[in-house]
């Protein structure tokens, strides 16, 4: 891996954060409808920079192109989704499995909650999965509905982290920057890149 791209020290303009999970889509002709997943899920970011003097700029832009075009995989901490909207505490860790979207956790701290949309990584994953259902601790556990489908089943005792860093691999060879006379400006946009 080629380092950390924490885009809480650069301005940013915007980002996307996009859910890729390829499926076929038939209908016949009588109506019927048919559908099946083709591929697994990866998450793909689109993220533009604000105006940046030079300063920034070059050493924005000097950390993507050692990334060797798409060669390096590197990960990205994502301002705003880099905490959960709910409150979780303790030393949360795999209790069971229910089935591959849905995890009971345990040693969770009292009155804990995880909102819909919230994202988290088991620590033998670098894989990010995204908590589906509002949820909250009973009686120090949390049943967890999750997607995309655990690509494993994390064992009992895996801890949990609740603020996720994307291991990402730039999406395309040619990286770009955009100049005007004072300022300049950044496009970058990376899939996940799993191990």
């Amino acid at each position: 891996m080629a380092g950390t791209l924490n885009l809480a020290d650069y301005p940013i303009k915007s980002f996307e954060i996009i859910s890729d999970q390829p499926s076929v889509v038939s209908v016949s002709q009588s109506g019927v409808h048919y559908s099946r997943n083709v591929g697994a899920h990866l998450w793909k970011l689109k993220i533009e920079t604000d105006m940046m003097a030079r300063l920034q700029y070059q050493a924005l832009w000097a950390f993507l192109i050692s990334q060797n075009g798409r060669l390096e995989n590197f990960e990205v901490t994502l301002p705003v989704h880099g905490q959960s909207l709910g409150t979780v505490t303790g030393t949360v860790t795999v209790s069971s499995w229910t089935d591959d979207n849905t995890v009971i956790l345990t040693n969770v701290g009292g009155g804990s909650t995880l909102k819909a949309g919230d994202m988290f990584q088991f620590a033998d994953h670098t894989k990010v999965y995204m908590c589906t259902a509002d949820t909250s601790e009973s009686g120090g556990d949390m049943t967890v509905n999750l997607m995309p489908s655990a690509r494993t089943q994390s064992v009992t005792g895996t801890l949990l982290d609740f603020t996720p860093s994307f291991t990402v691999v730039l999406d395309d060879s040619e990286i770009s920057i955009k100049r005007d006379t004072y300022t300049s400006s950044l496009k970058i946009t990376c899939m996940e890149a799993l191990t």
